[in-house]
């Protein structure tokens, strides 16, 4: 179940890169280049791990060549690899971010252009993953691959929300407590308010969903969904 899965967290840099707003504009690519140069060993691992994409331009030379979501890629296979290894590897080729970029096309549906939140939501499934792996845990399939059901109750949704990740572990966890077909009830009646939603759980119901929505808040750093109805 969702709510089994380890307490970790993604690296800060990499939440705040899957997080921010951004646009293939000059003030998108200032604000990349900012949190970049925020994170000084980041800051210092792009200038060795991706030198040969560094023209007389710089970084920003860099963006230009490979685009946003190039990089990004690059980044989180850094950050993957040495979940993997404990160390960074000194030439990225992109093996372990496969995974985060299938979970991101399959809910192409729910994604906007302007963040990659999806992404990051797979992200830290595939730390999951790895941690298991590290520790010698076989847990059920079930526990951190989201089930088809979840799919089938989104895609009948109409809009793009910009924490399409938060909507979809929301979800996730409905159909775990409730079953699909009253989860998508539940959604339907309740309009998508988080505050209709758990009047209409049972206690451990309720516990299960909140015990879930607190780790992934605690993994991607973001406490604004507990205080702010976004959903």
């Amino acid at each position: 179940m969702i709510y089994d899965l380890p307490p970790i967290s993604l690296p800060e840099t990499m939440t705040r890169l899957c997080g921010f707003t951004h646009s293939n504009s000059r003030r998108g690519y200032s604000q990349l280049l900012d949190i970049i140069e925020s994170d000084q060993f980041l800051n210092l691992y792009v200038k060795m791990a991706f030198k040969e994409y560094l023209d007389k331009a710089g970084i920003p030379g860099m963006l230009n060549a490979l685009g946003w979501r190039g990089f990004r890629d690059r980044v989180a296979e850094a950050y993957l690899y040495h979940a993997m290894y404990g160390r960074f590897p000194e030439a990225i080729e992109l093996n372990e971010v496969d995974y985060v970029l299938d979970l991101e096309k399959r809910f192409d549906f729910l994604n906007t252009e302007s963040n990659s939140r999806v992404f990051m939501l797979g992200m830290y499934l595939k730390l999951c993953e790895i941690y298991f792996e590290r520790n010698g845990i076989f847990p059920d399939e079930s526990l951190n691959h989201i089930p088809p059901e979840v799919d089938e109750i989104l895609i009948k949704g109409k809009s793009k929300p910009q924490t399409p990740d938060w909507l979809i572990v929301i979800v996730w966890s409905l159909t775990q407590v409730m079953g699909a077909e009253k989860a998508a009830t539940t959604l339907l009646q309740s309009k998508g308010k988080m505050n209709q939603i758990l009047l209409e759980l049972k206690q451990d119901q309720y516990g299960h969903v909140l015990r879930s929505l607190l780790r992934y808040g605690f993994a991607i750093q973001d406490s604004q969904f507990f205080i702010e109805e976004r959903v």
